[in-house]
């Protein structure tokens, strides 16, 4: 639909939110971008966003971060983003989602040893953006980022 936006994430911990409007045309033969990445970095997906919407960002270091998907800079033209996250040195994001601010559950975050922790605003605070998130575990590597159910993995 005309107006709608959508949200991305670089593993850095940058997010941006850009319309969707222009990628409706069909492209130019460099194609449409969307951001610009520093050198080795690169984006961990792209979701539809809503107003009021929560951003749920997990990092493989067992990071965690909930803030609010309007807080992620809207841009007009292609860049770079806002920090949502701030990472150490070796760390990384490796999963996000979007949900509603009532929802238990946004995402689910599956450690190397298969043990999955809940994120979401009823496990975790909703905070601002640029904090380096909550740990969810000591000494744990997280594999994967799930949806909240399996009725949303393909």
């Amino acid at each position: 639909k005309p107006g709608t936006f959508a949200l991305a994430m670089s593993r850095g911990g940058f997010g941006l939110r850009f319309s969707l409007d222009p990628h409706r045309e069909l492209s130019t033969r460099s194609g449409r971008k969307f951001a610009k990445l520093a050198d080795g970095d690169d984006i961990v997906g792209v979701i539809p966003s809503r107003k009021k919407d929560i951003l749920a960002v997990v990092t493989r270091d067992s990071r965690t971060l909930l803030c609010e998907a309007d807080d992620v800079a809207e841009l007009a033209g292609p860049g770079r983003g806002v920090t949502v996250i701030k990472l150490e040195d070796d760390d990384q994001v490796i999963g996000f989602g979007l949900g509603k601010a009532d929802a238990d559950t946004i995402v689910r975050a599956e450690t190397d040893s298969g043990k999955t922790h809940k994120v979401g605003p009823g496990h975790d605070e909703v905070v601002s953006r640029g904090s380096k998130g909550r740990a969810i575990g000591k000494r744990t590597k997280i594999a994967r980022v799930l949806p909240a159910d399996d009725s949303q993995v393909n």
